[in-house]
């Protein structure tokens, strides 16, 4: 129905361009336009969906290496405080959260990585959200493990 120009199109004079279109200055005539419409549907634009924050945080809390990392290190911390000792005493331990962390900003931030995950980055509002809801997940899990501790009989 077009013809291709092989030139930009600001270069072109105007009755270049409407004979490319196959128009004219006056417009389309009826029946290009109604085949027009028939081939590509009526020209409207849709608003794209907005995506809030939480939509956002939510698809990456979803993300099974988020869940993974969230989950293990408030694992972590129920345990310790179930045996009693601080979450700094065992190095080693640090150092393997620490690599963790490290692993897991690397898949989020590097780009081939992100795209082979599929996943999004994080911007800092939503890093912002994050942190939060892991340190309120942690203390959660810490007092709770405490509660269990003082009103459950151990075995």
């Amino acid at each position: 129905m077009m013809v291709k120009i092989n030139r930009p199109w600001h270069t072109l004079k105007p009755d270049e361009i409407f004979k490319s279109l196959w128009m004219s200055p006056d417009g389309l005539t009826q029946t290009e336009a109604s085949e027009r419409l028939r081939s590509f549907g009526a020209n409207r634009i849709t608003e794209a969906e907005k995506v809030s924050a939480f939509k956002i945080l939510w698809g990456e809390l979803k993300s099974f290496f988020n869940i993974i990392l969230l989950f293990s290190f408030v694992r972590i911390m129920i345990v310790r405080q179930m045996d009693n000792l601080s979450i700094w005493s065992n190095k080693w331990l640090l150092v393997a959260m620490a690599a963790g962390i490290s692993l897991q900003l690397m898949v989020i931030y590097t780009p081939f990585l992100r795209d082979f995950f599929n996943i999004l980055p994080l911007g800092f509002v939503h890093w912002i959200i994050l942190i939060p809801i892991v340190v309120f997940s942690a203390f959660v899990g810490v007092f709770g493990a405490r509660m269990i501790m003082k009103y459950v009989p151990a075995i």
